[in-house]
């Protein structure tokens, strides 16, 4: 949180467990905190699997954008 943003990252579980809402309680719990302290704007990138997830939490689709990744090479 900060810049009267809450930002949401890296929500994942691992396979076996998808489908059982943990998702939806790992992202709703924060932003409800964020919420009560007065932030009225959450953002996040989602994977192709995870919009209906954001969708049902009243997010919308805002722009597109690109995750680039550095790695060191061994």
């Amino acid at each position: 949180m900060g810049g009267g943003v809450a930002g949401i990252h890296a929500v994942t579980t691992v396979p076996e467990f998808r489908g059982r809402g943990i998702g939806t309680a790992m992202t709703f719990s924060p932003l409800i905190y964020a919420r009560n302290k007065g932030y009225e704007i959450g953002v996040l990138v989602s994977s192709e699997m995870a919009v209906g997830i954001y969708r049902s939490l009243g997010f919308q689709e805002y722009g597109k954008g690109y995750i680039y990744l550095w790695q060191v090479s061994e």
